[in-house]
């Protein structure tokens, strides 16, 4: 065998290892950019997704969940969902932004961890006041699961903060 075929079977071999980024998922996120994201029941926001990204790593910390199935430990493979939103209402808003993981047949199998909303448990969602005009970074942790062929980032948008 010759060095050069030797070379290129041990970087076959070496670079998924390494843990390259993850260029070429398979996962699918919605909406797309420069899109409104709309609401879990389909009603369209005002909240307009400028920019969006998803990375899959391992949890630097754990995130708790009623349900353990979603249930998070540190070190686990999660998928980090960031991004940007504007709010193109005519007013101040606070914003609650989630997202949901799904399989090839439509069924939820994954939901985000964030900050979450004052009084809620922080598995909820990313929750912030946004200026009218104003744009704000988010970031989203979804559970890893092999099974996920799309995830969908949700909004709400309130005049008040949420109780």
């Amino acid at each position: 065998m010759s060095m050069r075929t030797l070379v290129f079977l041990l970087l076959l071999v070496i670079i998924p290892l390494v843990g390259c980024s993850q260029t070429g998922t398979k996962i699918t996120l919605s909406p797309s950019s420069d899109s409104y994201i709309p609401t879990p029941n389909e009603t369209k926001t005002r909240i307009l997704l400028l920019s969006s990204s998803l990375k899959i790593t391992k949890a630097e910390e754990g995130y708790g969940f009623t349900t353990k199935g979603y249930r998070i430990k540190p070190g686990e493979k999660v998928i980090v969902l960031g991004g940007k939103v504007r709010n193109d209402y005519g007013k101040e808003k606070y914003v609650l932004l989630v997202a949901k993981g799904y399989d090839s047949s439509g069924k939820e199998i994954a939901r985000s961890y964030g900050k979450g909303a004052p009084g809620t448990a922080p598995w909820r969602g990313d929750y912030f006041k946004l200026a009218k005009g104003g744009e704000k970074s988010f970031r989203l942790i979804v559970k890893y699961n092999d099974e996920i062929l799309t995830i969908r980032i949700f909004a709400w948008a309130y005049d008040r903060p949420v109780p």
